[in-house]
């Protein structure tokens, strides 16, 4: 079970529920309400199942992002090649290898550096304005197909903070973001 899988679905829920919510106030505290549920639900349930060695792995493999990133701050490593360096960096006692930097954020700035990561996030902010201004103008199915895209979107980038999913970000991220964009952008009411 990921507890971070569970934390991203509570993040797309309390996204989809502040944003169909009439009143503004009135969405953030329902979307506060989601996010409560789901830490409560993932202290309870899933800590539990949790093995405390997973912590350390993760905590080691953060480290050694530090230190890829430390010295390739600007350009990175290049893409796919944390593992590469992973295995010169990482700490004596840490896993052999590690393909990714267990979370999103660093993978990318390790991979890609300060610039890789800013047009990411530029990206990220750029689907986000435009979405938000197509769905204004959206008819209502459209509207919700759309922002349900988009808050699986935000899910994944909750998720993102402390995991990777690599098959998700290189295989679904970009038609996702595509699809909701062209999902808030057309009628696809009957008339």
């Amino acid at each position: 079970h990921s507890r971070a899988g569970w934390m991203g679905f509570a993040a797309a829920a309390a996204f989809l529920v502040a944003v169909q919510m009439p009143r503004r106030r009135s969405g953030i505290l329902a979307a506060a309400g989601v996010v409560a549920a789901g830490l409560v639900a993932v202290a309870l349930a899933f800590n539990v199942q949790h093995n405390p060695s997973e912590d350390y792995t993760r905590v080691a493999i953060w480290k050694a992002a530090e230190q890829i990133i430390d010295r390739f701050p600007l350009t990175g490593v290049g893409p796919f090649d944390f593992s590469r360096l992973y295995a010169v960096v990482h700490v004596p006692d840490a896993d052999a290898t590690a393909f990714h930097a267990h979370s999103l954020y660093l993978t990318f700035f390790a991979e890609l550096g300060i610039l890789g990561l800013s047009a990411f996030l530029w990206n990220v902010w750029s689907f986000g304005v435009t979405v938000g201004r197509r769905v204004r103008k959206a008819p209502p199915a459209s509207r919700l197909l759309a922002l349900a895209a988009a808050a699986g979107l935000a899910g994944v980038a909750v998720q993102g903070l402390i995991d990777t999913m690599s098959v998700v970000i290189f295989g679904l991220w970009m038609p996702t973001m595509g699809f909701a964009l062209a999902a808030a952008s057309r009628d696809w009411e009957q008339p």
